[in-house]
């Protein structure tokens, strides 16, 4: 474990469950060392992100099946506006600026040639005089995933990418910014056209947008292949949409492979049944033992953190609703599968009263 400049990123105890939970904790690492004039400062930050429960999942592991929620440092913000400061060079009448955080993610795009590390940044800068809001928007990635050597520079080169555009954009109006990217705004596919999100947080917005290939059913009830347009090798979506269907692509959660599976609920929670390969065992310790065969999986829409089903999380998701308790009974669930389709029934039912229906 090491202090990288003044973060110190954490990494904490890995348990050995199939319901993994734990994180780690991301911050800046003050490698960039570039400077920009500029007529303004950052005088503060205000966090109004809309998506707030974590800021991505990592796959974690020897064989990446521990999926792990990123989260903020403590002191994030302060950290960031202190770092966007010391990239400034500001003359003697330099404005106030408010930075607001609009959307920060990261995710990891496991299939095609190999892996891939994203980031996602957009931020406004808030005149503090006139109230004049410009928002920027930065998309970066590489092959590195580790949060040390990858996702923190990325991190890092985003926030600075994002403040460079801003002070070009005062100076010259004209400039075009990053934009916002594919899925910006909602677009309603055409009659049984193909629509994508690029990750977990576009799900979660509902921002879609049209891809191309056809999807085509790939061995087993519930798995799909998608046959692209693109060349060889390009980063498989997070999740597709064909005929007011969902399909996720499978490298998302524990144990799944290269092609996408179709989800049978939603709502609260999604719901997909798979045939998996898991191996249970944590980042520091050889593998512990092995397992393989048919189960249920579910990705939670509030986090993005998917989970195999198993007693212990049926017995979890049932807590709250005393009448699904008295009525579903489990018991190995992952030796006998033959109790999926109950579990199924169990999820259809916990997502109805979560809209409550």
């Amino acid at each position: 474990m090491r202090i990288l400049g003044t973060i110190l990123l954490l990494l904490s105890k890995v348990y050995l469950t199939f319901g993994q939970v734990d994180y780690r904790v991301i911050g800046l690492i003050n490698q960039v060392t570039d400077s920009i004039s500029a007529d303004f400062y950052i005088e503060s930050v205000l966090d109004e992100r809309a998506f707030q429960s974590n800021l991505g999942i990592v796959n974690r592991g020897p064989r990446k099946n521990i999926k792990r929620p990123l989260v903020m440092e403590s002191g994030f913000l302060a950290s960031m506006k202190k770092q966007m400061n010391s990239w400034l060079k500001p003359g003697k009448d330099a404005e106030p600026v408010v930075a607001v955080l609009k959307e920060l993610y990261f995710w990891e795009s496991r299939g095609g040639e190999g892996t891939m590390g994203f980031v996602s940044l957009k931020m406004g800068f808030r005149e503090k005089t006139s109230g004049d809001e410009m928002d920027i928007s930065v998309e970066l990635s590489g092959r590195e995933l580790t949060v040390a050597k990858g996702h923190a520079p990325r991190l890092e080169n985003a926030l600075f990418n994002c403040l460079r555009q801003y002070s070009g954009q005062r100076k010259d109006p004209g400039l075009e910014s990053g934009g916002e990217g594919p899925g910006a705004e909602m677009i309603k596919p055409r009659k049984g056209g193909l629509m994508a999100a690029s990750n977990f947080l576009g799900l979660w917005k509902g921002n879609f947008f049209p891809a191309s290939g056809n999807l085509r059913r790939k061995g087993g009830p519930f798995r799909y292949q998608l046959n692209r347009m693109e060349k060889h090798g390009a980063a498989p979506y997070f999740s597709l949409v064909k005929d007011n269907r969902l399909f996720i692509w499978a490298r998302n959660y524990p144990g799944g492979g290269n092609y996408y599976t179709r989800v049978l609920e939603q709502g609260r929670y999604l719901f997909l049944i798979d045939d998996v390969f898991l191996v249970t065992n944590s980042e520091e310790q050889p593998e512990q033992g092995q397992f393989s065969g048919k189960v249920a999986i579910i990705i939670d829409m509030e986090t993005g953190v998917p989970e195999v089903v198993d007693d212990k999380v049926m017995d979890s998701l049932m807590a709250p609703y005393p009448q699904l308790r008295e009525n579903y009974l489990f018991k190995d669930i992952l030796d006998f599968p033959f109790q999926l389709t109950r579990v199924q029934n169990v999820i259809a039912e916990i997502n109805r009263q979560a809209q409550g229906d």
